[in-house]
């Protein structure tokens, strides 16, 4: 289990592993997108890992990529629908990061690599953290990225718009903040690995 939490923080999917980029930096513009983004991933991440887990005896190593994707695109799509008909006015701001998440690559690594190797409590546990570790990196941008170039969180105004600096919002400070936070992640994953070891 303790290998699993690491998934939160000391195996980050997203600042140590490098999975998911392209949604985090497209859906991060404002916590609401981040959010939306996050459940609709992590909700994708534990529905296939459990069914991969259960029928992995079932499914023929040549077509195992083949069948992941497929899975992975099915369920993609309803979540986009169902993002779409509850979120009407959220979701177009999302831009192209919804139909996209179909290709994160953290949903196929998931399944490849985890889930269909693994008992169904431990695909379960390790879904939910990894899921868990990609909304803490989208959050934490969506939050810093909408108050600082807005000057809101979830569109209540926080900070005068005069004082706002719309650049945050921009994808070229979403790799900045993104590449600040891997740096920290480095940092915070080095000194508990060593602090482990010196134990």
């Amino acid at each position: 289990m303790k290998r699993k939490l690491d998934n939160i923080l000391v195996d980050n999917p997203v600042l140590v592993r490098s999975f998911g980029f392209v949604s985090i930096l497209a859906a991060s513009t404002t916590v609401k997108g981040a959010l939306l983004m996050a459940l609709a991933v992590t909700a994708i991440m534990i529905v296939t890992s459990l069914i991969v887990s259960l029928l992995k005896n079932l499914i023929d190593e040549k077509f195992e990529d083949i069948i992941l994707l497929v899975l992975i695109a099915a369920f993609s799509v309803v979540a986009t629908m169902l993002l779409e008909f509850y979120y009407p006015i959220t979701v177009p701001k999302m831009g192209l990061s919804v139909p996209l998440i179909a290709v994160n690559s953290l949903l196929l690594h998931r399944l490849q690599s985890h889930a269909i190797g693994e008992g169904v409590g431990s695909a379960l546990a390790g879904a939910i953290t990894d899921g868990f570790g990609y909304l803490l990196v989208i959050l934490v941008m969506g939050a810093f990225r909408e108050l600082f170039g807005m000057g809101t969180l979830f569109g209540i105004r926080i900070i005068p718009q005069k004082f706002t600096i719309p650049a945050f919002s921009t994808p070229i400070f979403g790799f900045i903040i993104l590449g600040l936070l891997i740096a920290f992640s480095n940092w915070y994953t080095r000194k508990t690995k060593l602090g482990r070891a010196r134990k």
